[in-house]
């Protein structure tokens, strides 16, 4: 069995990233929503856990291209299965998920495009965590009060935030 001291403790961000993503997992199979007060704790705490690995990787000296990766794509699915558990239950229009969808499938190319034109990978900026703020509320909201009307709301200021978030990619000038 593998343990976190035969991986060594700088692998302990990349495992915290994996595990947001089996909990959101878990959720979307077995949870409710209305989500219990129980499983509105767990996703919070799944959702807390995105400041936390990256800040334990820089304090551990463990930041890796791996470990950006992982919290990236974490962060995304996990936003992105809830979202899909939220159109499931009838709380989200399926074009919400769509349009969403699309946009976080646009996100590598335009990171391509960046590194094409600047010889490196962009790094997040306020706007990058305005738009993943936004997004963990949304499903937040969505899946613990299961009220559609502001789920559509956030659903949509996610999708404005994602668009704005592109475009600053695409015309960005190298700092």
């Amino acid at each position: 069995m593998i343990s976190i001291t035969t991986l060594g403790i700088k692998a302990l961000p990349n495992i915290i990233s994996i595990s947001r993503l089996l909990i959101c997992i878990g959720f979307v199979f077995y949870g409710n929503i209305p989500a219990t007060v129980g499983q509105s704790l767990i996703l919070f705490v799944a959702a807390a856990t995105d400041l936390f690995d990256g800040w334990l990787a820089r304090k551990l000296n463990a930041t890796s291209h791996l470990g950006a990766i992982l919290d990236t794509w974490s962060d995304k699915a996990f936003a992105l299965l809830l979202i899909v558990k939220l159109t499931i239950s009838n709380n989200l229009p399926i074009s919400l998920l769509l349009l969403i969808t699309i946009q976080y499938l646009m996100l590598p190319i335009v990171g391509w495009i960046y590194w094409k034109r600047f010889s490196r990978f962009p790094v997040p900026n306020s706007l990058t965590k305005i738009a993943a703020f936004a997004a963990y509320m949304t499903v937040f909201v969505g899946v613990t009060f299961a009220d559609k009307f502001i789920t559509v709301l956030l659903g949509l200021l996610i999708v404005l935030l994602n668009f704005a978030h592109i475009a600053t990619r695409l015309f960005a000038k190298s700092t």
